[in-house]
């Protein structure tokens, strides 16, 4: 379900004062799963949060851990807060940036103030959903269970997959994700399609969840279930990402969250900027890493995201295995050095990914005459994947198909050891991952011998991680 696209019903999350004392919203907060606790507010402050906001007209949608999730028309929060907002492109109302502030300044004894839901950036081929927007798919008697043939080296979902993350092995020896539950928060997934029909998945993404206009996150989760085939992956929506993680852990109560998208505009770097919003979104994540969960997020294309940075996440870079399978760092992956959390380098590991200019890799299923679907139509390859616009076919990656694949492997360690910590991952993950020494990443970092910045510790083992 979309949010905040009327003005007639606006969503927005009311930080209630914390027994730290510093507010959730301070540029010096710590949200990290090891200081999150004292972000959190006692019940008595809780109460009078909640109290006072339903006074001032607002409707109390539901109470967290961390933050009060409430609505109202634009025009209260306008009369109440001093927010008033404009339509951005992607379709959301997002309080103006004159305005913006005024929710953090509520001059209240209990409320540390307000956010606001942002659009995020899908971590894989870019400005497919705006192109598309304009187009008519034409009627398509459905798509076929496999990828048509295409005259250019790619790859496709599972074998090839299968392959490259060593992943074969424990297949054999039964070990496929079985016993373990995951969440991957994305567009949507339809998994209608009947490439995922007869390979036994455990699949669940009740409505709204299994509409995918956009397709990436039907596409992508077949990386994440070529590793993983026996795995329990739930779907959620990304358009409001911090419902999504209370969703996934404390309802669904899953294991491991792959997310591959990250901020819009850049919230890591020297120039990186800053949103509230933020702020909710990395103290979920550590609420779901106190929990005992496994969080990985997707490094980006080019861009420097906080979601990826974060030192409770697992981030994953890319690496392009060529036709000859000589490995190499991509330039379409980020790689850098945070400045929000000063000593973390990203990525940590990688996954697999293609080369600029639009990472043109991996054949996967999606909705016929989605957004995806259109955009990369026709054409000649590497600009185009020469797939029709209609038949549910398009080849793309990014580091959106990295994160889902090294989340597969997460699911495997966890099938085979299924009382490992996200310490005990780390470690297996980045002293089994194969050594990448060639290439650069988007930013020009280069690959070389041992751990480097272009590519962490290399292409992840899933054979060698599992042992």
């Amino acid at each position: 379900m979309k949010v905040n696209v009327s003005k007639d019903h606006i969503v927005a999350y009311v930080s209630p004062r914390s027994i730290g004392g510093q507010s959730l919203f301070s540029p010096a907060a710590k949200l990290m799963a090891s200081h999150i606790e004292s972000y959190t507010s006692e019940k008595s402050i809780e109460t009078r949060a909640r109290n006072k906001l339903e006074a001032m007209g607002f409707t109390i949608e539901k109470v967290s851990t961390l933050s009060i999730r409430i609505s109202a028309p634009a025009a209260l929060y306008q009369k109440e807060m001093g927010v008033k907002f404009e339509k951005d492109t992607s379709s959301m109302f997002l309080p103006t940036p004159e305005s913006v502030m005024n929710a953090l300044q509520l001059d209240s004894e209990v409320l540390e103030g307000a956010a606001f839901p942002q659009p995020v950036e899908l971590h894989a081929a870019k400005k497919a959903a705006k192109k598309a927007a304009a187009k008519k798919a034409a009627v398509h008697a459905g798509p076929s269970a496999t990828p048509p043939a295409l005259p250019y080296f790619h790859l496709q979902v599972p074998d090839d997959i299968v392959s490259l993350l060593n992943a074969g092995p424990l297949h054999a020896g039964g070990i496929k994700g079985q016993g373990v539950k995951a969440a991957m928060i994305d567009s949507g997934f339809d998994w209608s399609h009947p490439y995922f029909s007869g390979k036994g998945y455990n699949l669940n993404a009740a409505p709204p969840h299994n509409v995918d206009r956009n397709g990436h996150g039907t596409g992508e989760s077949a990386n994440l279930l070529a590793i993983a085939p026996k795995v329990k992956l739930h779907g959620l929506l990304m358009d409001d990402s911090v419902a999504s993680f209370q969703t996934a852990r404390d309802t669904l109560k899953v294991k491991i969250i792959s997310n591959s998208w990250g901020s819009r505009l850049p919230t890591d770097g020297q120039f990186g900027t800053w949103n509230p919003y933020w702020s909710l979104v990395l103290g979920e994540i550590s609420l779901c890493v106190q929990a005992g969960m496994i969080v990985l997020f997707s490094g980006g294309n080019g861009g420097m995201s906080a979601t990826a940075s974060s030192t409770d996440v697992i981030s994953v870079g890319g690496v392009y295995s060529d036709e000859n399978g000589q490995l190499h760092a991509t330039d379409y992956a980020s790689s850098f050095q945070s400045f929000r959390f000063p000593g973390r380098q990203i990525p940590d590991v990688c996954g697999l990914c293609g080369v600029r200019p639009r990472a043109a890799y991996i054949a996967l299923p999606i909705p016929p005459g989605c957004a995806i679907d259109q955009d990369l139509a026709g054409g000649i390859w590497p600009m185009k994947d020469q797939t029709a616009a209609n038949d549910g076919w398009a080849v793309f990656s990014g580091t959106s198909a990295a994160c889902p694949m090294v989340a597969g492997v997460v699911a495997l360690m966890l099938s085979k050891h299924p009382d490992l910590t996200l310490a005990e991952i780390r470690q297996r993950l980045e002293s089994t991952c194969k050594d990448v020494v060639q290439g650069a990443s988007s930013m020009g970092d280069q690959a070389g011998p041992g751990r480097d910045l272009a590519t962490g510790y290399g292409l992840v083992d899933a054979a060698r991680a599992c042992a």
